[in-house]
């Protein structure tokens, strides 16, 4: 499982991007909330000097925008995670071969690892 973890690897570095963004331009409570109040922009396809290109929020996530591929987060109170359903559609654009149950199989594998938490319906990377 090699492309496997090349791929989260990947996943992962764009993920702490996200990550990183989000604590710099939402803050770190109530992101959800606070978009609904017209606080954040629904929607950004502007972002310069950086390399998310642009975000569109969605019920309870929001999906980040790279030159060449996508990373949906979603919201959990004010916890921010991804879904196995997110990790396997960014897994499924390098390696379309890599199927949703071998990328549940080894988010299962990280949790155990304790390389992930799993929260309900949202994994978050420990650091």
């Amino acid at each position: 499982m090699r492309d496997l973890d090349v791929i989260y690897s990947k996943f992962i570095e764009k993920l702490k991007l996200v990550l990183r963004y989000i604590l710099e331009n939402f803050g770190e409570k109530e992101i959800l909330m606070r978009k609904n109040q017209g606080l954040i922009q629904n929607r950004n396809f502007g972002i310069k000097n950086s390399q998310i290109k642009g975000y569109v929020f969605h019920g309870y996530g929001c999906d980040f925008r790279f030159k060449n591929e996508d990373v949906d987060i979603e919201f959990e109170n004010d916890n921010i995670g991804f879904t196995d359903w997110s990790f396997y559609l960014f897994v499924d654009g390098h390696n379309s071969e890599i199927t949703e149950a071998m990328c549940k199989a080894f988010l299962k594998e990280k949790v155990e690892k304790q390389e992930l938490r799993f929260l309900n319906r949202i994994y978050e990377i420990n650091e």
